[in-house]
């Protein structure tokens, strides 16, 4: 299946990985995982955040920070297997980059 690629465009990972206290290289709880996505020659993934609606508005922003800080946390401890773009010529260069 290595001839595949995936460009996903909304997945919950990052609000799992935060609650379940997992990784995103391997995990066993989360739809999505590195390990999981290594069958694919590229695989990219826009990553949501969000929040209990039933939270008061501070609690919400407080949890989102969180959950990101911790995203981001993940990034930078596997920059081999992952990295985040924000743009359309950091997508460019991480595809060249392969």
């Amino acid at each position: 299946m290595k001839n595949y690629s995936v460009f996903d465009t909304h997945c919950d990972t990052a609000y799992e990985l935060y609650h379940r206290n997992t990784h995103l290289d391997c995990n066993e709880g989360c739809h999505i995982s590195l390990e999981k996505a290594s069958c694919y020659e590229r695989y990219a993934q826009y990553y949501a955040i969000w929040s209990n609606r039933r939270l008061d508005d501070e609690t919400c922003w407080q949890e989102f920070l969180k959950i990101s800080d911790n995203f981001k946390a993940e990034l930078a401890r596997i920059p081999e297997q992952a990295i985040q773009v924000t743009s359309s010529s950091e997508l460019d260069a991480a595809v060249k980059d392969g």
